[in-house]
């Protein structure tokens, strides 16, 4: 089973030509305190993603790809999201505010 759906890839893909587009998806550990805010598909290979993301050290933003968010050690769980969760600012917002609580993941 894929990780996302196609209409999230879908969605992804669109933003990738935006100047500051609203978060798509944000993805997290159900064990851990890894947490990914991904934004948009990079204009130059379709298997990385621009995201927010924080993986137990402090929230910055970054490039993610796939196979490295299919591939994290969750004791057997794969990543999650809240299928519901909705986005309604650009992910520079998103990005200053987990800089300034330290954390993305609430």
């Amino acid at each position: 089973m894929a990780l996302l759906s196609k209409e999230i890839m879908r969605r992804l893909h669109e933003n990738r030509k935006a100047n500051d587009p609203v978060p798509v998806v944000r993805l997290y550990n159900p064990y851990g305190k890894q947490y990914f805010l991904l934004v948009a598909e990079d204009t130059d290979d379709k298997d990385t993603y621009l995201c927010v993301c924080d993986i137990g050290y402090g929230s910055d933003y970054g490039y993610v790809t796939m196979r490295q968010l299919e591939d994290m050690d969750n004791r057997g769980i794969p990543l999650v999201y809240d299928k519901g969760e909705v986005f309604d600012r650009p992910w520079s917002v998103y990005l200053d505010r987990a800089r300034k609580k330290d954390g993305i993941g609430s």
